[in-house]
């Protein structure tokens, strides 16, 4: 009786293993089919450094619209109403000089003519006076000469129109001015003039708008481009001749001395823009930064561009501080 009932036992031993076994071998073979199939099911995971995020610090600027744009990242890292449309005053000769360069590029001189020399403001220059064309491009950037833009529009527009007329080839100019800025993107600018002056009614009328946004993005197209074009703005002064005469440009941005990495730079002011002020500077390492303020004050935009920049190099350092200290502690 004792022998039957240990066979028994044994038998369902056996039985028990066996199902055991068969369960085992299953298992086995479904987690390995599945690794096969998904081999990143399995791996062995590497721990995620997981950096402190680093934010532009929260500033208070007197500008209505502002931004600084990390050009190579591609990256807004401050902005305060950054799309509003505002009037650009003589922020507008960036994208003037951009395009007589680029139209007059076989063209060795410009002459000043009698409608150019019309223009509002007195810069020094006369009726006939004929200039290196790179010459008064730069003389129009660093002192921004309504005069110098008009003359450039002029005989920029005589290679897009038949047409002698001065006026004409002007508007021609700002046609293709506007077309550019369509093709770029800048979906708030629109140019009336070339040189961004207010027209002399009662009440003074804006002839160029656009956005912090924008002039942001022009300037990165620049760069891109041509960034040569505007190298001349970065000078705190330079001597020109012309016309058997010399004269000495001051920029007319005051603190273009104290920005360091200085590559371009524009100064821009009515009664009805208010003060505005864009640079591009390299940061640091060939990091080129855009910072564009519009609707300050004729003082406060210097303040507000200073302000901007010593928080984009903090900004910067801070940033960078988690990633050194990691790599210091492997």
């Amino acid at each position: 009786m004792r022998k039957n009932n240990s066979n028994n036992f044994k038998k369902v031993l056996l039985f028990s293993s066996i199902i055991i076994l068969v369960m085992f071998v299953s298992i086995a073979t479904y987690r390995g089919a599945q690794a096969i199939k998904d081999p990143q099911k399995n791996a062995v995971i590497e721990p995620t450094i997981l950096l402190p995020e680093v934010r532009f610090a929260s500033i208070d600027v007197e500008a209505k619209s502002a931004i600084v744009f990390d050009i190579n990242s591609n990256e807004v890292l401050f902005s305060k109403s950054e799309y509003a449309k505002w009037p650009l005053a003589s922020i507008t000769k960036i994208m003037t000089v951009f395009v007589a360069d680029d139209l007059l590029d076989g063209a060795s001189t410009v002459t000043i003519s009698p409608f150019a020399y019309s223009t509002y403001g007195e810069y020094g220059l006369y009726p006939g006076e004929i200039w290196d064309r790179e010459d008064l491009q730069d003389y129009t950037l660093i002192v921004s000469s309504n005069d110098g833009a008009v003359a450039l529009a002029e005989a920029g527009g005589a290679l897009l129109t038949s047409s002698l007329d001065s006026e004409t080839r002007v508007n021609i100019f700002i046609a293709y001015m506007n077309n550019l800025a369509k093709e770029i993107g800048l979906t708030s600018t629109t140019f009336y003039n070339p040189s961004g002056l207010d027209t002399e009614d009662v009440i003074p009328q804006p002839q160029a708008y656009g956005s912090a946004s924008d002039i942001a993005k022009l300037l990165t197209y620049i760069m891109i481009k041509n960034p040569n074009v505007l190298e001349a703005s970065s000078e705190k002064q330079r001597m020109f001749e012309a016309a058997g005469k010399r004269y000495t440009a001051n920029n007319t941005n005051n603190i273009v001395g104290t920005i360091p990495g200085l590559i371009a730079s524009k100064t821009g002011y009515t009664d009805a823009a208010g003060g505005n002020l864009a640079v591009v500077y390299d940061s640091g390492l060939n990091r080129p930064v855009s910072v564009v303020v519009l609707g300050s004050s004729r003082a406060g935009r210097f303040t507000d561009m200073t302000r901007l920049i010593k928080h984009t190099q903090e900004y910067f350092k801070k940033d960078s501080a988690p990633v050194e200290g990691v790599i210091n502690s492997l």
